[in-house]
């Protein structure tokens, strides 16, 4: 059970004690003296139980009921805001984590900060949440663009491995086309073609 649903589920006898307190002076008592007793029959409710000092009175049963529904009301709130918070802090940082080439696009955004991580650990903890929010966005826009620079090069690094596999091919080539047989030369510039075939240029 999550503390969310403890808290809209308890009852009067959960917290009870936590309701007393909040309707009885207890700073009243006299010194020394014992503000209430607990009878040990558990088969009656708190309610019944508890017997208050002389001095002290006892709300009504309505009262502490009523007051347990402002305390539930108030702890309620104060749990969602506290679950809302975290979620979004956890929002900020999955979407810090997922972009595609995080430190490039933060140097960019951000290059006279040296640590991506404290400076993320800070904007979680940034009290203006429009601004943090506003902060994040620039960084994803910003992993975006140079997402997609990279993407529309991409095909020239795709070519340049594959040429890199066929090198051995190329010196031979060109050493028995010096040598005036040029088979291996057009076998050569065929691979190449067929590789420039197989990775196309972005249109």
């Amino acid at each position: 059970m999550t503390e969310l649903d403890r808290l809209q589920t308890t009852t009067l006898e959960d917290e009870f004690f936590r309701i007393l307190n909040r309707l009885v002076d207890f700073s009243s008592m006299p010194e020394g003296e014992i503000p209430l007793t607990v009878s040990e029959d558990d088969t009656l409710s708190m309610y019944k139980r508890v017997k208050l000092h002389s001095s002290l009175t006892k709300p009504t049963l309505t009262k502490m009921k009523a007051e347990l529904e402002i305390w539930r009301t108030a702890a309620v709130a104060q749990e969602e805001a506290r679950l809302a918070e975290a979620a979004r802090k956890q929002d900020l940082s999955d979407r810090f984590e997922s972009l595609s080439d995080m430190r490039s696009c933060f140097h960019n955004q951000h290059p006279d900060t040296p640590n991506p991580a404290l400076w993320c650990k800070e904007l979680l903890e940034n009290e203006d949440h429009t601004g943090a929010e506003q902060l994040m966005k620039d960084l994803e826009s910003k992993d975006s663009e140079l997402k997609a620079e990279k993407d529309s090069t991409r095909y020239i690094r795709d070519r340049q491995q594959e040429y890199r596999k066929i090198d051995d091919l190329l010196k031979e080539a060109i050493v028995e086309k010096e040598q005036g047989d040029s088979t291996k030369w057009d076998a050569y510039l065929a691979l190449r073609s067929q590789i420039k075939l197989d990775i196309p240029k972005p249109a």
